[in-house]
């Protein structure tokens, strides 16, 4: 792959690491843990992941998880032991994190995936990529994804397709499947992904991951090249929950550049950590439609074990409640006409080129969202015809237009959340609504093209702007991981969190819970190598 600035190899032909500490299913908390206590440095955990990244995600049997690997990972790594030497703390203090190639990175291409954006060198960082960067975290490299984060059912990228980690023949799903197979393979610690229909729990599924699909705002988009502006969302992809909050405590707030982040700081809380409660599911009800438990494919062992999961609710001191089905029959709150204009994909584009001169410096002939979309340099199976993109750019969005589109999602917001206040019998309400992930396995990932790779059923989160968080619930019948979803009301996110966090407890007592691949062992190690046994809730 071209761009890659490759991570120093192991000998050749041997599964070794010139690292002294093992990184495979480390949680960011032992990572942390065993920095503070010195039997680890950055150095060593940094070099740890170069060296599988080295060994597995390169070559024909690749997963190809990177685009992008940093030329300047061990330098950041010392200068992460420099400041925690001389006292510096902090969650994400020398955490190695990848970031999916859509996110700008000054030092870095930021290619969205495709030869359209090849060698482009964003002038700043997005913004929550500079809150990692700001918290010391290393951006160990770019997360390779389906070009222009397109396909649901596919990564895609122009350098190297994505494969899943648990079934290395099989899709990673979704755009953000080289964030997922990255984390899943211990060859980062967490990563950022991006979701506009489910590329955030879609690939977190497939890895038996977690992640979050906050409310609209909680997030900052600014510097995330778009798919489907306003929909689109940046978010985490992390082992654990408690991962999932150090990493919120970073890059969830408000951007004075991103008007739809305005109220986050105010609705957020000071510290992600202080709501993990293993008694958060008890007296709440949870919704289960039992029209969504269906796999459209025809499979059943996957919901089959995703309904025997919802016993750690239960356990957890839940109330599982059955709202059988919405008006009209339909599986999700009764939508609002949407009486407000303009191209939502269109300005996405615009506003992003509008922020980037840097496009036209570097020789990027890239005005219009045609100039992206019917780019001849677009992987050829998806490549628009010349002749097909003559028309002119949609005109851009007025300012009214623009506030007429942020306050429909609101309207929508406030529409499910009447749906959850009046649901059930006696319309005593939920306090969130419980999803399958995946409705069956990945099939095998025969080249994409928008064929189908998995049961697929989104939740009403990204329509609706309102928050989905992402959680492992164990394996099904031929030991593929599971996991199951929460929706909640806007602004619910941390209860959302909280409630993951207690079903992350009880699954995890019966074995159920994060399911690790077998895919990538650890490699072999130096004598004398030490490992820290922080448990791993840490």
């Amino acid at each position: 792959m071209g761009l890659v600035a490759q991570a120093p190899a192991p000998k050749a032909g041997t599964a070794q690491t010139t690292s002294t500490y093992d990184v495979v299913e480390k949680t960011i908390g032992q990572l942390r843990a065993d920095m503070e206590s010195g039997i680890t440095t950055s150095q060593q955990i940094v070099q740890a992941y170069l060296d599988r990244i080295a060994f597995y995600d390169r070559g024909q049997f690749g997963f190809h998880a990177y685009e992008i690997v940093a030329a300047d990972a061990m330098k950041q790594a010392s200068a992460a032991d420099v400041a925690r030497k001389a006292g510096k703390k902090g969650p994400m203090l020398s955490i190695p994190i990848v970031i999916k190639n859509l996110y700008d990175t000054y030092d870095m291409p930021t290619t969205n995936g495709s030869f359209t954006f090849e060698g482009f060198r964003p002038a700043h960082d997005a913004f929550q990529v500079a809150r990692l960067r700001e918290a010391g975290a290393v951006l160990i490299g770019k997360a390779a994804l389906e070009e222009y984060a397109t396909s649901g059912n596919y990564s895609n990228d122009a350098w190297g397709q994505v494969w899943n980690v648990f079934s290395p023949s099989k899709s990673a799903i979704g755009s953000s499947g080289g964030s997922a197979s990255a984390v899943a393979a211990s060859l980062a610690a967490g990563a950022l992904g991006s979701q506009t229909g489910d590329s955030l729990y879609g690939p977190a599924s497939a890895a038996s991951l977690v992640t979050l699909r906050g409310t609209d705002g909680l997030e900052s988009g600014s510097g995330i090249m778009p798919l489907n502006w306003l929909t689109d969302f940046g978010g985490a992809i992390a082992r654990s929950v408690s991962d999932l909050a150090d990493m919120l405590n970073v890059v969830a707030g408000t951007d004075p550049d991103d008007p739809a982040t305005a109220p986050a700081s105010g609705r957020i809380p000071k510290d992600w950590r202080s709501v993990l409660d293993i008694n958060a599911l008890k007296g709440k009800r949870i919704g289960y439609i039992p029209s969504t438990w269906v796999d459209p494919l025809g499979t059943t062992g996957t919901i089959a074990a995703e309904k025997t999961a919802l016993r750690y609710l239960v356990d957890g001191g839940a109330t599982i409640v059955d709202m059988g089905v919405t008006v009209g029959g339909l599986d999700t709150p009764p939508p609002s006409p949407d009486t407000t204009t303009g191209d939502l994909r269109s300005e996405g584009w615009m506003q992003y080129i509008d922020r980037h001169p840097e496009l036209a410096n570097q020789g990027f002939a890239i005005a219009s969202a045609v100039d992206v979309n019917c780019s001849q340099k677009k992987v050829a199976y998806v490549r628009a015809d010349s002749a097909s993109c003559s028309a002119a750019p949609p005109p851009r969005m007025t300012p009214a237009e623009i506030q007429g589109k942020r306050d429909y999602r609101v309207l929508r917001q406030n529409i499910l959340k009447t749906w959850m206040d009046t649901a059930g019998a006696g319309h005593l309400g939920v306090d969130a609504i419980v999803y399958p992930g995946l409705l069956s396995e990945v099939s095998v990932n025969d080249g994409g093209g928008g064929r189908a790779s998995f049961g697929r059923r989104d939740t009403p989160g990204a329509a609706n702007g309102v928050p989905t968080v992402v959680f492992p619930a164990g394996y099904d019948d031929h030991r593929q991981p599971i996991n199951i979803q929460l929706l909640g009301r806007a602004w619910d996110d941390d209860k959302l969190v909280s409630m993951a966090y207690a079903f992350e407890h009880y699954a995890e007592a019966a074995g159920h819970g994060h399911v690790a691949p077998n895919t990538a062992p650890a490699l072999s190690r130096p004598k004398g190598g030490r490992e820290g046994q922080v448990r791993r809730g840490t």
